[in-house]
Formats: C-alpha cells, structure tokens, sequence
C-alpha cells in the first residue's frame, strides 16, 4: 500500500460511491447492527470477524453515526456522491455512517491485497 493508493481509495468518487452500495447493503440486511456488520465483513473477505474486529466495526458505526446524526447535511453530502441513485428509503446519517464502515472494510489491507 501506498500513501496515494489510500488517497484514491479513501476519496475517488467510484470508490466512495462503492462504500455507500455496501453500506447500503449492510444496512438492509435483515437483523440487528452486529448480523449487518457481520455480513458486510464476510462480503468482503470471504470469512467470519474475531470478536476485536466486530468491536471496532460496531465502534466505528458507533462514532460515525453519531457524527452524521449531528451533521445530516453531511450525511447528505456524503451518500449523493457517485452517479447511482441513492435510496431514498434509508435515513441519510444512518446510509453515511453504514458508507463509512464499508469504506474501512473496502481499504481492508486483507481486502486490496492477495497473499
């Protein structure tokens, strides 16, 4: 990894707008915060999380979440970037923070990288 392959990963449109599809599919699968973020992680390394990286998953939703709830112009800002249609179902700072979770899973060293 390099510092601007974390830039691009981090920032590019395309991969912003791949984080919100994930996090949108976190968000709509059927359960409670730990089965979405489960399945999030599963989505993208192919394996079930430890229980230390489901607690900084759900510490991270945690934060952001409360960040985006504080700041829904944000969230707004955030979940229209890229050419798909939001959902407009999905509470915006909810859809922001879920992004933010699928935007750490997609920058996942284990994620970019095949050993």
């Amino acid at each position: 990894d390099t510092p601007l392959q974390a830039l691009v990963t981090m920032n590019d449109p395309q991969y912003v707008e791949a984080a919100r599809q994930l996090g949108a599919r976190m968000l709509q699968y059927p359960g409670n915060t730990e089965r979405r973020l489960t399945f999030g992680f599963r989505l993208v390394t192919a394996r079930l999380p430890s229980s230390f990286e489901k607690s900084v998953l759900t510490a991270t939703l945690k934060k952001f979440l409360g960040q985006y709830e504080q700041n829904p112009e944000a969230a707004k800002k955030l979940v229209s970037v890229g050419e798909s249609p939001v959902n407009e179902e999905l509470n915006p700072p909810e859809l922001a923070a879920y992004t933010m979770v699928g935007s750490l899973l997609l920058n996942l060293d284990e994620t970019l990288n095949k050993n």
